[in-house]
């Protein structure tokens, strides 16, 4: 009940461990112009916002449960300003009218080389944002059931990896790319060996993005298309994944329900010998190379099309029986752990 919980500014090497911090006007933790701070282990409740970073280097946020703020402009993680460094990992966040965690730098590319990993994201707005932030890595997270876009990656952002996370059932996009300008674009995005189901559209890069990549991903039970590339995106590359009940389609191709749309231009749906799986257009393989005898077209203005759509599905190694088995293990150890402290 104060106006923030824990303030720390001009300082560096402290640790906030094992606390309880609520009901305060402002944020549980707020850090202004630190460094190499470590944060863990806190119950961050009912406060006006959860652990606000700005002007901060090297910090190590870890195993909070944040949960329950107050408003729609303050979040249970934000960055603003310059930043760099910082871990983000392990952290339960859930019950948000706001973004899960939310980076903002200043200026294009004032928020570098942060990471966020092993976090699980829920009942958020966006479950991550990016805008201004370079050399982001996002990986190892469950990121579902948010009111609108699992990860939104907003302006200015390059150089950025989404590998290996679980992005389900959030109400509009898995993974949204959407720069308002061309003078803010985002270009080297890789998206890959990722999990993506049941979400409104799985991929969609909305405009003024190119030069990305998108590989090995599952992207299954999409209501709409499984990858969509707006009419500004060039130059990317979508290849070595599954695509499967996406846009309504069965295992019976039907010209209604193509799994994919792309109205940009220079765009790549295979490499040189490969491209993606289909279970709407599995055969035939008459020659059993592994790759159906004729291309899958792809819906849109460009006229694209996957010209060596895989005979059957790709082996996408995080993601076997056993590493999900393992990953519900691993969680239920982390909340058993929880509760203990």
């Amino acid at each position: 009940y104060n106006y923030y919980g824990v303030y720390i500014t001009g300082a560096g090497w402290n640790k906030v461990i094992d606390a309880i911090i609520s009901h305060n006007q402002k944020n549980g933790i707020y850090l202004y112009n630190t460094r190499e701070n470590y944060v863990a282990y806190n119950n961050i409740s009912y406060n006006g916002g959860g652990i606000s970073m700005s002007n901060s280097y090297y910090c190590n946020i870890a195993e909070n449960d944040i949960y329950k703020t107050a408003g729609s402009l303050t979040f249970p993680i934000g960055i603003f300003g310059k930043n760099a460094g910082h871990i983000i990992q392990l952290n339960k966040i859930m019950s948000m009218n706001s973004d899960g965690i939310h980076i903002a730098g200043s200026n294009p590319g004032d928020a570098d080389n942060n990471e966020i990993k092993n976090n699980e994201i829920f009942n958020t707005t966006q479950g991550i944002y990016l805008y201004n932030a370079n050399n982001t890595r996002i990986h190892h997270n469950s990121i579902h059931n948010n009111t609108r876009h699992g990860i939104y990656i907003y302006s200015s952002v390059t150089n950025t990896t989404i590998e290996n996370n679980t992005i389900s059932g959030n109400a509009l996009t898995g993974i949204d790319i959407y720069p308002y300008s061309s003078s803010l674009a985002s270009t080297q995005i890789t998206i890959q060996y990722n999990n993506i189901s049941f979400n409104y559209v799985g991929i969609y890069f909305e405009r003024y993005s190119s030069q990305n990549l998108v590989r090995n991903n599952s992207i299954y039970n999409n209501t709409a298309y499984g990858v969509e590339l707006g009419t500004t995106i060039s130059l990317t590359t979508v290849c070595w994944n599954s695509f499967i009940n996406n846009h309504g389609a069965t295992g019976a191709y039907n010209p209604s329900h193509v799994q994919a749309y792309d109205s940009g231009s220079l765009n790549h749906w295979n490499t040189a010998d490969k491209g993606n799986y289909w279970n709407d257009w599995s055969k035939p393989d008459n020659d059993g190379d592994g790759i159906v005898d004729n291309p899958y077209s792809i819906d849109g203005s460009a006229n694209s099309e996957d010209a060596y759509p895989l005979a059957s599905e790709p082996v996408i190694p995080e993601f076997t029986s056993f590493a999900l088995i393992f990953i519900t293990f691993m969680a239920a150890l982390f909340l058993a752990r929880k509760k203990v402290r």
